[in-house]
């Protein structure tokens, strides 16, 4: 992934100048630890089809994709249609081209040309559960190699958290793949992945946020979690953040107390009533706000 995503340390690079990479080491895991894609012919929750079964392709097929490229590159209306040949090539090809969209959009974000930056990002998210693996693997890596000094650099933080942003839109698919980075070193990648797993609207994201929020070691980890719990509108999400009131820090416990009234979690009123109480006799008088606040909202019912 080095050689694809060092352009976006060279400012000087014209965007005319994207040329169709023809190889790919990007992986990533499935819910077994193993590599994965999307079954050869099925359908994407965007409606696209599969890859075909070829690992590898030959010239004509790299051919195929020079010509698919440049019809991206000129908005050609025949691109539909050369993306789908694109990705029936196979994995290996259907990997690549996720990587040339998102070093598109990479380049197109350093040289602020946003109708660039826009359609490369609308074609990942077109791309759904096709586009997964091998973006989780780029967040994985979490570096960008830069050719100027030959150092792996940390990734953007902004773009990290637009990474994980379009891998959520996937859904439940994406939910093993961000539910891994959020064991991430690096923690931008974690609550990029936290925050991603709530985006995701999926019942299964939320046992991946509750491992977060109960045994993070960085209260800034509980907090991304507990905000995520929030959108995620399920008992065992609400459970989590009864339990979460008693965090050890102040922070988390009142993200808790916002996201239960987020969820109108009517049965969390005994908890968040006798918090309030406990806190305003410590003098914790944010902890004790937040907690009446959340419980006011709730009972308001608005």
């Amino acid at each position: 992934m080095k050689g694809l995503l060092a352009a976006v340390f060279l400012s000087a690079l014209a965007l005319a100048a994207f040329g169709c990479e023809g190889t790919s080491n990007a992986t990533s895991p499935d819910r077994n630890g193993g590599e994965t894609a999307v079954t050869p012919g099925e359908t994407t929750s965007t409606g696209l089809q599969g890859p075909g079964t070829a690992d590898e392709y030959d010239t004509a097929a790299q051919a195929k994709m020079d010509v698919a490229w440049r019809a991206f590159k000129d908005d050609s209306p025949y691109w539909p249609k050369l993306r789908q040949e694109w990705i029936h090539i196979g994995r290996r090809a259907t990997s690549t081209l996720v990587e040339n969209l998102y070093r598109a959009m990479l380049l197109s974000a350093a040289g602020n040309y946003s109708e660039g930056y826009e359609r490369s990002r609308k074609e990942l998210i077109l791309l759904g559960e096709l586009a997964v693996p091998t973006l989780a693997g780029v967040l994985e890596q979490g570096t960008i190699y830069s050719p100027q000094d030959g150092r792996d650099l940390r990734m953007p933080t902004g773009m990290v958290s637009i990474t994980a942003e379009i891998i959520a839109l996937a859904g439940e698919f994406s939910v093993p793949y961000l539910a891994k980075l959020t064991r991430s070193d690096t923690p931008t990648i974690r609550r990029s992945a936290a925050a991603g797993l709530g985006q995701t609207g999926a019942r299964s994201a939320v046992d991946p946020l509750v491992r977060v929020l109960s045994g993070a070691s960085d209260w800034k980890d509980r907090m991304v979690a507990a905000r995520a719990l929030g959108t995620l509108k399920f008992p065992e999400s609400e459970t989590a953040l009864i339990r979460a009131l008693e965090d050890s820090d102040d922070a988390v416990i009142e993200v808790a107390a916002r996201s239960l009234a987020q969820q109108r979690a009517r049965a969390a009123l005994p908890a968040l009533d006798d918090r309030r109480q406990r806190a305003q006799a410590a003098g914790q008088h944010q902890i004790s706000a937040s907690c009446g606040a959340a419980a006011r909202l709730i009972r308001s019912g608005r």
